[in-house]
């Protein structure tokens, strides 16, 4: 149990920079595909 607490907020730091990782893609991505789509 001591293992798993001692894990949590790592865990937790890990997923919240993925997800901030994959917002800025995502917003970045949106206006990558809108100015590829006016090229072509």
């Amino acid at each position: 149990q001591s293992q798993v607490t001692s894990t949590k907020p790592h865990t937790i730091a890990s997923i919240h920079r993925l997800i901030r990782t994959m917002y800025y893609l995502i917003t970045h991505n949106k206006l990558y595909d809108y100015t590829s789509t006016q090229n072509r």
